[in-house]
């Protein structure tokens, strides 16, 4: 049973190349294997002046959220040859006190 909704809102997102891939993460172990507890992809057809909004019901709890503009469709972030990231992205922190927030 869901106890809550994770209510988000995507900005400045460049073009509609591709889709956007969320992601909910149990722990930042599971997020650094990118073993999400959740995943979806939604399609740029529905942006609105470069937004998106999503409602994600879920269960109650402390997670962690990422989101990737994925504009060739692999879901996965790619990087440069010094590690730069070359997609757009987002994520939360978490509030448990043991974790320090995402990287």
């Amino acid at each position: 049973m869901y106890a809550q909704t994770l209510d988000v809102h995507i900005l400045n997102i460049r073009n509609t190349k591709g889709q956007i891939c969320a992601a909910i993460f149990a722990d930042q172990a599971g997020f650094k294997k990118e073993k999400p507890c959740w995943k979806e992809v939604y399609s740029k057809k529905d942006l609105r002046n470069g937004e998106l909004h999503i409602q994600i019901p879920f269960r109650a709890g402390e997670w962690g959220f990422s989101v990737l503009d994925d504009e060739n469709n692999t879901c996965k972030m790619e990087y440069n040859f010094i590690g730069i990231p070359l997609k757009g992205f987002g994520f939360s922190g978490y509030t448990q006190k043991d974790c320090t927030g995402l990287y």
